[in-house]
């Protein structure tokens, strides 16, 4: 059995959205995982600064609250607008969340 031109452009654009879907949900791996070890090198440099130990464990803990409270959040959000609105939902949300960290490094808390 051979593929013809048609049948062959046909699948293309199919897979490419299947890789499209793998690579974005990959992303949202790496970057909730870079998220938890954001606070290993940010501790050293937060105790340099003015901040109290108080503040420190605050720090450490509020991704835990984060994605405490994001788990039922996010079946809601998919239940409500679908599985694509609410990853798009929360691409919008992370990177927000990285931009603020990224030009904030001189910001005092």
């Amino acid at each position: 059995m051979t593929v013809t031109e048609n049948e062959l452009s046909e699948v293309k654009p199919a897979r490419l959205i299947q890789y499209l879907t793998a690579l974005s949900v990959t992303m949202g791996a790496l970057s909730f995982g870079t998220s938890i070890g954001f606070t290993s090198p940010a501790v050293p440099l937060m105790n340099e600064t003015l901040t109290s130990e108080e503040d420190t464990m605050w720090f450490n803990s509020i991704i835990n609250l984060g994605a405490m409270a994001g788990g039922p959040m996010g079946g809601l959000l998919i239940n409500v607008i679908g599985r694509k609105g609410a990853m798009l939902g929360s691409v919008f949300l992370t990177l927000s969340a990285w931009l603020l960290i990224s030009e904030c490094w001189h910001c005092a808390v």
